[in-house]
């Protein structure tokens, strides 16, 4: 055997293994950041109308907490109002037993009622005197 040589060979086959294989990562990291910008564009519009439905969804979530606040003070003033009446009805009920009482009452009254005479005559008026003149009318 001559000399021995140097195994270069192998170093520069890994050297040149490991380039293409970064290379390949480049360009596989390349078309997975082309696509997913492409998914990423065809979902735009969905996210959009995501978004939209769910602004829209608060909205009406806001409304229809308005509308339950204001039915609860519906139903307050509806509350007191019924309570008023109630003792309305109750004042009624009995002013008309008292009114009953009153009228058996004035049925056990003389149907007429002899009223005093009424002095006969009218006396003279004399006008009062007067004290003194306006001299509006040249008096």
């Amino acid at each position: 055997m001559a000399g021995s040589r140097p195994i270069l060979h192998l170093p520069v086959a890994a050297a040149l293994c490991t380039g293409l294989y970064a290379v390949s990562l480049a360009g596989v990291t390349a078309l997975q950041a082309a696509q997913e910008a492409a998914i990423t564009a065809a979902r735009a519009p969905l996210v959009d109308a995501t978004n939209r439905v769910s602004v829209s969804r608060r909205a009406t979530l806001d409304g229809l907490r308005r509308a339950t606040e204001a039915l609860q003070a519906a139903t307050d003033r509806y509350r007191a109002a019924v309570a008023a009446s109630g003792e309305l009805d109750t004042d009624l009920a009995a002013l008309a037993a008292q009114v009953s009482a009153l009228t058996g009452a004035a049925a056990h009254l003389a149907q007429t009622q002899a009223l005093p005479a009424a002095p006969g005559g009218v006396g003279s008026v004399a006008p009062p005197p007067v004290q003194g003149t306006t001299g509006a009318s040249g008096l």
